[in-house]
């Protein structure tokens, strides 16, 4: 995903692309020798934030899914280049919810969130993998989630945090992910 054009648009994407995955396999289900029943989805960035509200928000539950590096409360995202169009745009990127307030637009980013819907996850094997030194995706988004899906009793998931590591894909999930998929 390319999140350059700030939060709005990033939080505008990702709900398109989990109505795009609806479609997708609303297809899939009148292909004869296609099952969409048995999916699994990988994300990598604003992909893993697609993935993760995919789980939250699709009309499909994915027997898995495979992120690294997302997010899972939108209403954290840090300050920077992502954050900035939200007040005043001053990175260079357009102003373009110039009419609505600060709140408006953390209403909507908490709504949004997958970490909102943790009974959603009940039955989806995750995999995910976190830089503890991500500036964009602070890893703690994903450690709060973890720690939800604990409390509710859920074990169908791995989280890894690899010390050193910036917001880049973990090598933990590209080793993993085959045979994490196999189960």
């Amino acid at each position: 995903g390319d999140s350059r054009e700030g939060p709005i648009v990033f939080l505008h994407c990702v709900a398109e692309t989990v109505r795009y995955v609806d479609h997708i396999l609303e297809y899939y289900n009148t292909v004869e020798d296609a099952d969409a029943s048995k999916f699994a989805i990988r994300g990598c960035s604003m992909g893993s934030d697609t993935t993760f509200s995919y789980v939250a928000h699709g009309l499909y539950k994915p027997v898995a899914i495979i992120t690294d590096i997302g997010m899972t409360d939108f209403t954290r995202m840090p300050s920077g280049p992502l954050f900035d169009c939200f007040f005043q745009g001053s990175n260079g990127y357009p102003y373009i919810m110039a009419d609505m307030t600060k709140d408006q637009i953390m209403t909507f980013a908490q709504r949004y969130s997958p970490y909102q819907f943790p009974e959603k996850f009940e039955d989806v094997y995750i995999l995910s993998g976190c830089g503890l030194d991500d500036q964009l995706h602070p890893a703690v988004t994903v450690m709060d989630f973890e720690k939800i899906l604990k409390s509710k009793g859920y074990k169908n998931f791995k989280f890894v945090y690899e010390k050193n590591h910036g917001h880049w894909i973990t090598n933990n999930t590209i080793q993993n992910s085959l045979s994490f998929l196999k189960k």
